[in-house]
């Protein structure tokens, strides 16, 4: 079944923020054994270490709303995102500059 909803990993009932390291794009079933089935501790815990091997900066207490801080919290997200991405595309450059042309050449996006 392709996937249609977004599911919060923190759900957004437990202060979950509605951010893109908080969110899969689940099948309707998924979604439902991600938040009602004796299956949700297993299923988010797999979730949580994907979105890590995505955002190696993925913090549960970062994407937990906290009335008071939120816009600190918010600002050292951006920051933290921000980081990431310019490490990313350091690394995208250091690739092409490492990389000799002998035909094809495969980058990481």
């Amino acid at each position: 079944m392709p996937g249609r909803g977004e599911a919060h990993i923190i759900a957004r009932s437990q202060g979950g923020l509605g951010v893109e390291e908080n969110l899969l794009t689940v099948c309707r079933i998924c979604h439902d054994k991600m938040d009602n089935s004796t299956e949700r501790a297993r299923l988010i815990a797999q979730a949580e270490y994907y979105l890590k091997s995505i955002y190696p900066y993925w913090d549960r207490e970062l994407l937990t709303y906290k009335k008071r801080i939120n816009t600190t919290q918010e600002e050292l997200l951006k920051a933290k995102r921000a980081e990431f991405l310019r490490e990313k595309e350091q690394k995208k450059q250091e690739n092409r500059k490492n990389t000799t042309h002998s035909g094809f050449m495969f980058l990481e996006e």
